[in-house]
């Protein structure tokens, strides 16, 4: 939850002021350990994000569909599915 505490600072005449604002962030408890378990995942995920853009723009990389702004978007926005499907039915051998 986020919630923004504002604060107003009145100017001489009575004029209203410039107003300051902060923001006060709330977190959860989270175990430090169950972050750590998830990093390898993550560095895994964005690696073979990386991989499949790089291979989609291979002069000699062929595609179904023959668009690779298509699959560029799928890769980036499908979040997991997105290069595991490019990898597995996107490429055409040959």
């Amino acid at each position: 939850m986020l919630e923004m505490a504002n604060k107003t600072w009145p100017l001489a005449g009575g004029h209203r002021g410039i107003r300051e604002s902060r923001w006060t962030v709330h977190t959860t408890n989270v175990d430090p350990r169950l972050l750590l378990a998830l990093l390898p995942l993550v560095i895994i995920e964005l690696a073979l994000k990386i991989y499949s853009i790089v291979d989609l723009y291979k002069a000699e990389r062929r595609v179904r569909g023959g668009n690779k702004l298509i699959w560029l978007l799928a890769i980036l926005l499908v979040s997991t599915l997105g290069w595991l499907v490019y990898l597995i039915v996107g490429r055409e051998e040959g």
